[in-house]
């Protein structure tokens, strides 16, 4: 499954150009790099996969249906486009770590013992650090806006994941192809309450993650930047709480779009694209501005 974003972030300054050639059984392919985007997105897909896996084995013994929906989510959030870019980097985790991931989905499902599932969950950590090695450019995982974005992409997961507690789909895939970034609002209704413990689950550790990003975000910020990333931070800090705490969607919403998305792009002069989605009640347009304010109708109606 894969969740294609609904706006691309321009960084034509930042696209790496040529390819890389490989040898493989006797042939030469040419595999491209990646440009910024794409290889913040492919980051912050796998540290959501990671955050799946520890969910995986800290609900295995107290939740056995909460660990083995954080197992299918795992295994999810490979995409066959993904595994083919894998692929052309190194054929072996191509195959491994898919096949390692629907192992953990039947173990779990199996009831396997926890010793197992927790060796399992470790080996795969490992193929994801090889993947990651192999899969971006040294230069891109010390870059700043590449840093930036996959801030971008885990706040993205942080809010889609909320959407997905309060009842809403999470947009049908997880495997971020590009931080949107975006103002859109979902023309589902959410429930009044959390009825999604999994993606609850999801939306608290993604945080906490974001949280801790902050600080290596912090210290690559241009100059000039000081008083964006001050107002990021309380922003983290309010998102933090209010996840914490199972506040409304509106209110986290407006959270991520006004306070924390807005002052990121002020940081570091990424663009914030806002598109209107329709509302299914009476097909008027529904956005937020930059400023988190909603117009139109909102996605908690």
């Amino acid at each position: 499954m894969e969740r294609k974003s609904t706006t691309a972030l321009l960084l034509a300054a930042m696209m790496v150009g040529g390819g890389l050639a490989y040898a493989s059984a006797g042939q030469r392919a040419f595999a491209h790099n990646f440009s910024g985007d794409e290889s913040a997105a492919f980051l912050a897909n796998m540290d959501t996969l990671k955050i799946h896996l520890m969910l995986v084995g800290g609900n295995y013994m107290g939740n056995h249906e909460l660990a083995r929906e954080h197992a299918e989510h795992a295994a999810g959030h490979l995409s066959a486009d993904t595994i083919k870019e894998i692929s052309e980097k190194n054929q072996r985790l191509g195959t491994d770590l898919p096949a390692a991931l629907e192992k953990l989905k039947t173990s779990v499902e199996g009831n396997s013992p926890r010793s197992e599932i927790v060796q399992q969950i470790r080996d795969i950590n490992g193929l994801l650090g090889e993947t990651v090695t192999v899969r971006i450019d040294s230069g891109q995982l010390t870059n700043s806006t590449v840093r930036a974005l996959v801030f971008a992409n885990l706040v993205d997961g942080i809010l889609e994941s909320y959407q997905g507690a309060y009842g809403m789909a999470e947009g049908g895939s997880h495997d971020h192809s590009g931080s949107s970034m975006n103002m859109t609002g979902s023309t589902e209704e959410a429930h009044d309450k959390i009825v999604n413990m999994p993606a609850y689950q999801s939306a608290k550790w993604l945080t906490l993650k974001a949280s801790s990003l902050y600080y290596k975000l912090n210290a690559g910020a241009p100059d000039g930047s000081a008083d964006s990333m001050a107002a990021l931070r309380s922003g983290l800090n309010e998102l933090k709480s209010a996840v914490d705490s199972r506040a409304s969607l509106e209110s986290v919403t407006v959270i991520v779009h006004g306070k924390v998305h807005e002052n990121l792009a002020k940081a570091f002069d990424l663009p914030l694209d806002g598109h209107a989605a329709e509302s299914h009640d009476d097909d008027e347009e529904s956005s937020m501005d930059m400023s988190g304010n909603m117009t139109g109708n909102n996605m908690t109606q």
